[in-house]
């Protein structure tokens, strides 16, 4: 006669908690390491916008033979959407399609135009209000600080390699030594992607209170 097979015993109390306790702690060194591998690849997608956004300043400036003019001083005059609210109607003087950059960004010549290039995946509230995570000829920029803002023809930076074309947004108040509105430091505090006038990018670490460093220049004549 064939006997019926012993039941399997369940887990015991302790065997679940153990059991539990593991998850816990490989959910406690995960969590960090994926939010880590995340952001790094937002900084990747700034940088690779910050470089698309160098090299229409090098075609513009082979079709003007200088950079784009300091403009109305918004950080999006150069290239962006049209103003606040992340939507069309916004405050900003300047609609899109007048914007110098935009047509060398492959943005439909409409007003309201969005440019996702100029959003960096990690600003949470700047882009939203202004159109750009980036800046460029605003009153804290000094790339192109010749009388009457007009831009500088790129042959005359003395050393392209040091000098900033576009960063994000609050490099310059850092350099400036003042402080960053919260939220706006993208990545990490105090280092910021840029592209230099000789078109290569970089994820720099800004001095508080200088705008000039052995390894960065805002001044196109420094």
């Amino acid at each position: 006669m064939k006997t019926s097979a012993k039941p399997s015993p369940g887990f015991t109390l302790i065997e679940l908690l153990t059991v539990i306790a593991i998850i816990g702690i490989l959910a406690a060194i995960l969590i960090p390491v994926v939010g880590k591998v995340r952001e790094s690849a937002r900084q990747s997608i700034c940088a690779s916008n910050l470089r698309q956004i160098g090299q229409a300043m090098y075609l513009y400036n082979d079709d003007n033979g200088r950079l784009p003019d300091q403009n109305d001083g918004s950080y999006v005059t150069l290239a962006g959407q049209r103003g606040g609210g992340g939507g069309p109607g916004g405050s900003y003087s300047t609609p899109a399609d007048l914007r110098p950059l935009n047509p060398y960004l492959g943005v439909p010549s409409h007003p309201d135009a969005v440019v996702e290039i100029t959003h960096c995946p990690s600003d949470d509230n700047f882009w939203e209000n202004s159109g750009s995570s980036y800046a460029y000829g605003n009153i804290y920029e000094y790339l192109v600080r010749q009388p009457g803002g007009i831009g500088v023809p790129l042959e005359v930076i003395q050393q392209p390699s040091r000098v900033l074309m576009a960063y994000e947004v609050n490099a310059a108040l850092m350099a400036r030594g003042q402080n960053a509105p919260v939220g706006n430091d993208f990545h990490e505090r105090g280092r910021y992607n840029a592209v230099f006038a000789d078109g290569h990018v970089e994820f720099l670490r800004i001095v508080p209170g200088r705008l000039v460093d052995d390894g960065y220049s805002f001044y196109w004549n420094r």
